[in-house]
């Protein structure tokens, strides 16, 4: 018998484990973005005060808005690295019994074989009543 939420089986989580352990956020990630936002802060100064160009600004900008992205990107893998390591285990829906059933390819064929000689026959006669319709 098994009580809802029992462990019933369980694949090997190490790949993913590794695979969430080296998706730890980038702490570097993050200190590119605040150094990013300074040198853009210094850079809005400067073209207030027509030492820095527009080009500039602009290339900045594009930067920390790319480093923002990064991040995300970097939170949405950890997501979905945490999704596919839950589903290595396989927990009871439901409390009741459990078991193994073996199936073969009889239980799985739905349609009964019919041996060769009756396929042919099929097709002939299909193929000789078409004839005589025409």
């Amino acid at each position: 018998m098994v009580k809802a939420g029992d462990l019933i089986a369980q694949i090997d989580p190490r790949p993913y484990q590794a695979r969430s352990i080296n998706r730890k956020p980038k702490t570097q990630d993050e200190a590119n973005l605040a150094n990013a936002r300074l040198d853009l802060q210094r850079d809005l100064t400067l073209a207030k005060q027509s030492f820095a160009t527009q080009q500039q600004l602009d290339t900045q900008s594009a930067l920390v808005s790319q480093l923002i992205a990064q991040i995300a990107a970097d939170a949405a893998s950890i997501d979905a690295t945490a999704v596919q390591l839950d589903y290595t285990t396989i927990r009871a829906p439901i409390s009741g019994r459990t078991g193994f059933r073996s199936s073969t390819k009889a239980i799985l064929s739905r349609r009964p074989n019919r041996p060769a000689s009756s396929r042919s026959r099929n097709c002939s006669r299909s193929a000789s009543s078409s004839a005589r319709r025409e």
